[in-house]
């Protein structure tokens, strides 16, 4: 039986279902904001797309 990118990729869920959402929405993943002291933060520090979804 062939795995699934999910299984073959040892990501936390919780990137994977955000990278999938923001994608999903059209939301660049390499979007950035400004946390509470100015820094830039991205939106999505790692995780990726789960295509299986799509």
């Amino acid at each position: 039986m062939a795995r699934s990118s999910a299984q073959r990729q040892p990501t936390a869920a919780g990137s994977r279902n955000a990278a999938t959402i923001y994608h999903h929405m059209e939301v660049p993943i390499d979007t950035q904001y400004q946390d509470a002291t100015g820094r830039p933060r991205r939106i999505q520090e790692s995780g990726d797309v789960v295509r299986e979804l799509l």
